[in-house]
């Protein structure tokens, strides 16, 4: 699932010690949810996405973009 593999690199390069205490889970939780096999929930993607100082948004997209 890529939407869960840049916040998961990003959580690495950053210290998943630190992200984990701000997410609230311990390193250990934070990285069977962004393990390969498993499929994290779209809040834990939100959390850690926030503890990374970003912010994840949809958008919609005009009707000739969305047909592809």
């Amino acid at each position: 699932m890529a939407i869960a593999k840049a916040p998961g690199d990003l959580a690495r390069a950053k210290g998943m010690p630190q992200v984990a205490s701000h997410v609230g889970l311990s390193r250990e939780s934070l990285y069977k949810a962004l393990s390969r096999e498993r499929k994290p929930t779209l809040d834990t993607v939100l959390r850690i996405v926030g503890a990374l100082g970003l912010k994840l948004r949809a958008e919609a997209v005009p009707d000739s973009e969305a047909a592809g």
